[in-house]
């Protein structure tokens, strides 16, 4: 973390954001690689998104209350895993008949999420196959686990044209 000053300016010196204990409880609770790819402030929130990109990982958002987590910043500086308000897993459907995963993820002003994920094959070497990506929007109020939407771009030649978005 680095401070700015007034004119949004870099102040002093970077300190080091301890969040091993967060990640620690996390990992314990998670099947398959922590592997957080984006963060955004909603609703009193600290939203992390954790891809689910490896065998038995889920596509997830990790909420931690914004307030205590501001605490630490200037008190401490130790993400504890007592900060997790809670997380939500998100089954974000296919393209090409690959899974999609979070690739970022972002705040809206009324609250509301929107995210990147694309479709990528897991393999071995990482060199697996592309099948395509989307933007979506979670919503703000969503009631059921894993809602989520994302618009289709359209073209007059073609239904629908694949986009490649990461963060």
């Amino acid at each position: 973390m680095w401070s700015l000053d007034e004119d949004g300016a870099l102040r002093g010196f970077p300190r080091v954001i301890d969040v091993s204990p967060l990640y620690d409880f996390v990992r314990r609770h998670i099947e398959g690689r922590l592997n957080i790819e984006g963060v955004a402030v909603a609703q009193g929130h600290l939203c992390l998104f954790q891809r689910g990109n490896s065998v038995g990982a889920e596509n997830m958002v990790l909420r931690l209350s914004l307030d205590e987590v501001m605490t630490t910043l200037i008190s401490d500086f130790v993400v504890q895993a007592e900060e997790l308000a809670s997380v939500r897993a998100y089954d974000l459907g296919a393209r090409n008949g690959i899974d999609l995963d979070f690739t970022d993820g972002d705040a809206l002003l009324d609250g509301r999420l929107v995210f990147s994920a694309a479709a990528e094959e897991v393999s071995e070497s990482m060199q697996g196959g592309q099948g395509g990506s989307v933007v979506g929007i979670i919503g703000s109020t969503a009631r059921s686990s894993g809602w989520c939407r994302w618009p289709t771009r359209r073209s007059r030649s073609r239904a629908s044209t694949p986009w490649r978005a990461t963060g």
